[in-house]
């Protein structure tokens, strides 16, 4: 998923601009740059095998941060941020 994230971003441009071990947990892109990620990850399916079982997950969409994307848990709303 991040080489993909960087081949969208670089797009066909020679100068590499965005390379995969630039890419963090951390790290903050412009909007313009979510602007064009957005519509080529929506739909893309991500095959996780972190867990005991493996999971296959659809990208929905793209926030800005891990604070604004929240879910329910036990009853109570938090964000993807505070989960991790």
């Amino acid at each position: 998923l991040i080489n993909l994230i960087c081949d969208i971003l670089n797009g066909d441009e020679r100068e590499v601009r965005f390379h995969p071990n630039q890419l963090r947990s951390n790290t903050r892109l412009q909007p313009e740059h979510l602007n064009l990620l957005i519509p080529e990850l929506k739909g893309v399916c991500i095959h996780t095998t972190h867990r005991n079982q493996d999971r296959i997950y659809r990208i929905k969409n793209i926030l800005s941060t891990a604070v604004s994307m929240k879910f329910e848990r036990d009853g109570k709303e938090v964000s993807v941020a505070e989960y991790f």
